[in-house]
């Protein structure tokens, strides 16, 4: 490649200095040193002191590499490894680009989706969701999910076509009951509500003050299931649904050019 060609790697929770595509990111980051590299945005966290400093000691002595955090502790933690690095965004996730691309106005909306997660961050057990799920299903019909696929496909277009199926099942319920980040954005994208449930790390919940002043009646952040309980119960009652704005396509990503070729946002007036 050449030295004017862009590199840029995935959004996502990889800048944790020993997620298996750090050795990927090092490897590319040293063989190419003149590129420009963009992270996309990120969740950052380290496990300890050692790492971080690993992390700091290896990348701080790029300058070309620009560095997005998809929250503002993550971005704290950016700005505390690399004080003197001038290319420290914080950014949105990528995928809330496509809120405001889909109209689902028509739908007959009915039940709630429970997306909750399998894995080492999920801060309720199997029996709390069991007996939740329960006590859910005495306001509406209640299904249960989660985001991840183990579904192989040939090709992105089909990729894709599993994306928009899902985004179209979310359309088809009133409320949305998740502990996924990617759950929460495509409730949005889907014009649906979403009640945020708390995890063991700060992703999904610093993650929500994105939607705060923008899509602020779509997004409930609670506290614990009861609270989650009586949400579901208003919003069922009654909600006027909407198309919801393409905000952060047009604040953010649209402009995100300018800070990669000027290093800031030629205007900041939006």
């Amino acid at each position: 490649i050449k030295e004017t060609d862009l590199i840029f790697f995935q959004s996502g929770y990889t800048f944790t200095g020993i997620h298996p595509y750090e050795n990927m990111h090092r490897k590319i980051v040293e063989n190419f040193p003149y590129n420009k590299i963009v992270f996309l945005p990120q969740t950052v966290k380290f496990k300890n002191q050692k790492i971080l400093e690993n992390v700091q000691n290896f990348y701080g002595k790029y300058d070309n590499i620009y560095f997005f955090a998809r929250d503002k502790i993550s971005y704290d933690i950016y700005k505390s490894i690399f004080p003197e690095h001038r290319n420290v965004h914080c950014f949105p996730d990528i995928v809330t680009t496509e809120i405001g691309n889909y109209d689902f106005n028509n739908n007959e909306r009915n039940g709630i989706l429970l997306c909750v997660r399998n894995d080492v961050e999920k801060l309720y057990s199997f029996q709390e969701i069991s007996l939740f799920k329960e006590k859910l299903q005495k306001i509406a019909k209640v299904s249960l999910s989660d985001t991840n696929s183990e579904t192989k496909e040939n090709s992105l277009k089909e990729y894709w076509k599993k994306i928009e199926e899902t985004i179209d099942d979310y359309a088809q319920y009133q409320v949305i009951i998740t502990d996924r980040y990617h759950g929460t954005i495509f409730a949005l994208i889907a014009n649906t509500p979403v009640i945020i449930l708390k995890t063991t790390d700060h992703k999904v919940v610093t993650g929500a003050d994105w939607f705060e002043g923008v899509y602020e009646d779509y997004v409930y952040v609670v506290n614990d299931l009861e609270e989650a309980s009586q949400v579901a119960q208003q919003i069922v009652t009654g909600f006027e649904y909407r198309k919801l704005p393409s905000y952060f396509k047009e604040k953010y990503y649209d402009r995100l050019k300018d800070i990669i070729e000027y290093g800031e946002l030629k205007n900041d007036n939006l």
